[in-house]
C-alpha cells in the first residue's frame, strides 16, 4: 500500500479544501503563518512540502487535526472516484466562533460569527473569542478560543470554567463555585480578585471543554 505521509498531491489537495471551507485566500493564510507568497503557492500547487511546524499552525488556523491536512481523507487520490463530482461529507461537528467573552471584568459578548470550525466533540455548540488575562493560570490567554458545551447538554461542577451571564447581560468567563444561595465566579490571575453574586443574579450558560491558542 502507498504511503501518503509526505505526499505533496495530498497536502496540496487538502489545503485547498480547507480554504475554500472557510473561504480563506492565500494571502490570508501567508499573513498567519508568516511565510512568504510564494513559498505557500508551492505547497498548493504540490511543488513543496511545508515543515511540521508549519502543518500544525495551518491546521490550528483552520480549526482540524494535522492529519486531516497529511493524509487522504476525503478519497482524493482513489482511482474509482477520478472524474467523479464528488464532494465528501465533513467527518466533525461543524461550529460558529462567537465574538468574544470577557476573562476579567464581565463586558457584553458580541454574538456575531466570525468563522466556522470543525470539532470531535458533539456536545460543543459554538466557540468565543477570549479577551482578557484574567484565565492565564488555566493557559487560557487573549485572543484564544474558547468551546462551549450549552449547560442542557452537560452537568456543571464546582471548579468547572463556564461561561457566566451576570446582571442578565454581562458575559464573563470563569471558574465557578456554588455555595448554597450564593455564587463566586473566579480567575486564574492572582491579582484579581473573585467575584460573589446572589444565585439569583448569575445564569450560566455553558462550560469550556477545550481551548485553541491563538497563533502568535
Amino acid at each position: 500500500m502507498e504511503n501518503n505521509l509526505g505526499n505533496k498531491k495530498i497536502m496540496a489537495a487538502n489545503i485547498k479544501y480547507q480554504m475554500d471551507l472557510h473561504g480563506k485566500t492565500r494571502n490570508d493564510v501567508c499573513n498567519v503563518l508568516n511565510v512568504p507568497y510564494t513559498t505557500f503557492r508551492d505547497w498548493i500547487c504540490a511543488k513543496t512540502y511545508p515543515r511540521i511546524d508549519k502543518i500544525e499552525l495551518m491546521a490550528n488556523y483552520f480549526g482540524v487535526n494535522k492529519s486531516d491536512l497529511v493524509e487522504d481523507r476525503e478519497g482524493l487520490s482513489r482511482p474509482h472516484l477520478k472524474g467523479l463530482e464528488v464532494v465528501p461529507l465533513p467527518s466533525k461537528k461543524r461550529i460558529p466562533i462567537l465574538g468574544k467573552i470577557a476573562a476579567g471584568k464581565p463586558i457584553v459578548a458580541d454574538e456575531y460569527i466570525e468563522e466556522y470550525v470543525y470539532v470531535d466533540d458533539d456536545r460543543i455548540d459554538y466557540g468565543l473569542r477570549v479577551q482578557g488575562d484574567s484565565m492565564i493560570g488555566a493557559r487560557i490567554c487573549d485572543g484564544d478560543t474558547v468551546y462551549i458545551a450549552p449547560r442542557e447538554k452537560i452537568d456543571i461542577a464546582n471548579g468547572d470554567i463556564v461561561v457566566a451571564i451576570v446582571n442578565d447581560d454581562e458575559a464573563t468567563l470563569k471558574r465557578f463555585y456554588h455555595y448554597g444561595d450564593e455564587v463566586i465566579l473566579r480567575s486564574e490571575n492572582p491579582t484579581i480578585a473573585e467575584m460573589h453574586f446572589p444565585i439569583e443574579d448569575v445564569r450560566i450558560i455553558g462550560k469550556a471543554m477545550e481551548f485553541r491558542g491563538k497563533i502568535r
